[in-house]
């Protein structure tokens, strides 16, 4: 199965979204409603609190008289003390914060409560306190708790806001409007649990559809990370199969290059030396005859010639005799000749003194790195020049390999298999190539190789000749 097939496969498997819940969903819910309510509380409780405070040295200004700053007097100390129990407990008792949902409404409903018993005993010609007073039923449409318990906070708290002030302070029912704010305030009691309601379900809804949500995300981020190391294994298999490839081919070409030095060049020394002897043991030659030994004399130096060209493109004897800087020399040389532009080589110091030290696998490497890209760029790039530079970074030695030909649009046009054989053969090293090029500004080819194989890549590494495990599936 590939991979598009297994994301397919396990994207339909994906769950729906959703909203009833179950055991575990509600108890998520219940902790997320306690703590709501928690916060709620303790907020409410800490404003409430503050304010309380702070106004409290402006009654004497606001409201002159005796009376009112007397009873604002008790009503702001029975308030503190309500405000500040619920504020403690809600912060230091843990069993007080499980059962936040009964404490934070229970509060309130007594905060209410002595509102209205306080305000009943100021003298006052209307009920405009008490109407402020009903503001405090607000909260329970916040509070995220079903419609029935809802309800009944929400009328508790408003019994006791009315018992308080009314039914605690009977004076008050001779005010003027007493019936109307008692009907104004269940009014208030009952649209207060209707519209928390709505929010409830809003809540509600909300909060299983970003559980959802989060469990499909966590799901899609397992899944990914599985895919991920999918990816990475099956790449991981590509590199080890690509580093196989690369040793196989480079044995294939040390022993096909021992056999045509051991057998073919043996071979044509012979027929040197045999010719030589049947020309001395001849009787004088004759001009037609002369010219025949001469051919064939001539035939077999340039086969000869030919066998040794082929044998150092093969594999190079001067990179194992004389090192990377040699090799790389030879190559310009040979290169240069061959094609009759301007082909140039630098090496500072230092990188001379690197690639002394440099191991045979990455040594080889970049030398197939530098004969790749001059390649490349002969066969496609038409330059006019190529500049190869060794130079010396860190403990890396880098290989660049830069010409002035037409280039290309490396977004739009993937470099060669050969190229793409060698990213892998550094990789696996511990180097790297990139290459950098723009439709008429030439083409760069950057590799680097470390001092040292890494102990992972020795075995299998193209210059060891021992084997690499291909994982199978």
């Amino acid at each position: 199965m590939t991979l598009i097939e297994q994301l397919r496969s396990r994207c339909s498997a994906l769950p729906r979204v959703d909203e009833s819940g179950g055991t575990r969903g509600e108890r998520a819910f219940l902790r997320y409603r306690i703590a709501w309510v928690t916060q709620l509380s303790v907020v409410g409780a800490g404003l409430l609190l503050v304010a309380t405070v702070l106004w409290w040295p402006l009654d004497s200004f606001v409201l002159p008289d005796p009376g009112h700053v007397q009873g604002f007097f008790w009503l702001r100390v029975r308030a503190i003390g309500i405000e500040l129990g619920v504020l403690l407990g809600l912060v230091f008792s843990r069993s007080l914060r499980r059962h936040a949902l009964l404490v934070g409404p229970l509060g309130l409903t007594l905060l209410l409560g002595t509102f209205g018993y306080s305000l009943g005993q100021i003298p006052a010609r209307d009920h405009n306190a008490f109407s402020d007073a009903l503001l405090g039923i607000v909260p329970f449409a916040l509070t995220p708790v079903a419609f029935k318990p809802r309800l009944a906070w929400t009328l508790s708290a408003a019994g006791a806001l009315i018992g308080g002030y009314f039914l605690l302070n009977p004076a008050r029912w001779s005010v003027p409007g007493a019936a109307m704010q008692t009907s104004f305030a269940c009014f208030a009691a009952v649209l207060t649990a209707v519209i928390g309601e709505v929010g409830y379900r809003v809540t509600r809804r909300s909060f299983f559809q970003r559980r959802e949500l989060d469990a499909a995300n966590a799901r899609l981020a397992a899944m990914s990370n599985s895919l991920a190391e999918t990816v990475e294994a099956r790449t991981k298999r590509l590199r080890d199969l690509a580093i196989h490839l690369a040793t196989v081919q480079e044995d294939e070409r040390r022993r096909i290059a021992r056999d045509l030095h051991d057998d073919v060049g043996q071979s044509l020394t012979a027929m040197r030396y045999t010719m030589a002897r049947l020309v001395d043991r001849l009787p004088e030659p004759d001009g037609a005859t002369q010219d025949l030994v001469e051919d064939m004399g001539t035939l077999l130096d340039g086969t000869f010639t030919t066998v040794r060209t082929f044998l150092s493109q093969l594999h190079p004897r001067v990179l194992d005799d004389h090192g990377l800087v040699a090799a790389a020399e030879w190559h310009v040389r040979r290169t240069r000749d061959a094609s009759g532009i301007g082909l140039e080589l630098t090496a500072d110091a230092t990188a001379k003194s690197l690639a002394e030290r440099l191991d045979p696998g990455p040594a080889l490497a970049l030398f197939r790195v530098l004969q790749e890209a001059t390649t490349n760029a002969l066969r496609h790039g038409k330059p006019s020049r190529i500049h190869i530079e060794l130079r010396a970074e860190g403990r890396m030695l880098e290989v660049r390999v830069r010409d002035d030909g037409r280039g290309f649009d490396t977004a739009s046009t993937p470099s060669g298999l050969g190229l793409l054989g060698l990213r892998e053969r550094l990789a696996a090293l511990g180097g790297q190539l990139t290459l950098e090029s723009e439709a008429g500004r030439g083409t760069t080819v950057i590799a680097s190789a470390p001092l040292e194989v890494p102990q992972s890549s020795r075995t299998g590494s193209p210059a060891s000749g021992g084997e690499t495990n291909i994982p199978t599936e």
